[in-house]
């Protein structure tokens, strides 16, 4: 099967693919390789995330390391979609001549007993995320049961990520494209990279919530939304190094 346009869209809310465009054709998709039907690749935005892909099934597997995880491709794995189709990528070769499999896997399945199959399929399963989306997938179509959306959870991530946010280091925001060409003050320099970064984080919640929503899970969006909303009134600000108040200006 070959990776579309269309599959892309499908699988994506059309703010992601989007994004994911934009972040493609900017070249935040770096070091893109190829190997035994798995794609690999590091997308570099507020920070740098690793995107995988594997073929499988007649379907497409994305990963992505960012916390975008409530459904659809988020604009990392859009981005390195957009990279694969236009064959941006290079081809790593394994060596030839692998050693014959001396047994079959129904063989060894009889050899091992319960206790030794579960050791190692989670040995297998800690390798990569992707082999952990693929059981949880398994599961269920075997039980036809999707995990409910938790407010709480959803909350509770964002009140963590909101606290942990690091203005010590604002020097990073010097980095960012901020051709003004004229003299700007340390505060312009602070308010706006602290913006992009939370608009960022943001993104993500806002993101899932518009995959759900075009879906036709309303319940589902209208719950991400509203642990959003709990989080930003809930969060100890004091737990922030914000001495000049631009965290509180851009929230508020």
């Amino acid at each position: 099967m070959k990776l579309t346009i269309d599959y892309i869209q499908e699988k994506s809310s059309e703010r992601s693919f989007n994004r994911g465009e934009e972040y493609y054709e900017i070249g935040n998709v770096k070091k893109l390789t190829s190997k035994d039907g798995v794609f690999s690749a590091i997308v570099s935005g507020t920070n740098y995330y690793k995107v995988e892909v594997v073929c499988k099934d007649e379907n497409f597997l994305f990963n992505c390391s960012c916390p975008f995880d409530f459904g659809g491709l988020c604009k990392h794995s859009v981005a390195v979609g957009l990279a694969i189709i236009n064959g941006d990528y290079r081809e790593v070769k394994t060596p030839e001549n692998k050693p014959e499999k001396s047994n079959t896997i129904e063989e060894l399945m009889q050899v091992a007993t319960t206790e030794e199959t579960r050791t190692f399929l989670k040995k297998i399963l800690e390798k990569s995320d992707i082999y952990v989306d693929e059981f949880e997938t398994y599961l269920k179509g075997q039980t036809g049961v999707e995990k409910e959306l938790d407010i709480t959870e959803i909350r509770n991530e964002l009140i963590a990520d909101l606290e942990n946010f690091d203005l010590k280091n604002y020097q990073r925001f010097y980095d960012y494209e901020n051709d003004y060409g004229h003299y700007r003050e340390e505060w312009e320099v602070l308010y706006d990279g602290a913006r992009k970064e939370l608009d960022e984080l943001m993104d993500i919640y806002f993101d899932d919530s518009m995959t759900k929503l075009e879906s036709g899970n309303i319940i589902d969006a209208f719950k991400i939304m509203l642990a959003c909303y709990e989080a930003i009134f809930m969060f100890d600000e004091t737990k922030i190094n914000d001495e000049a108040g631009i965290f509180d200006g851009i929230i508020n």
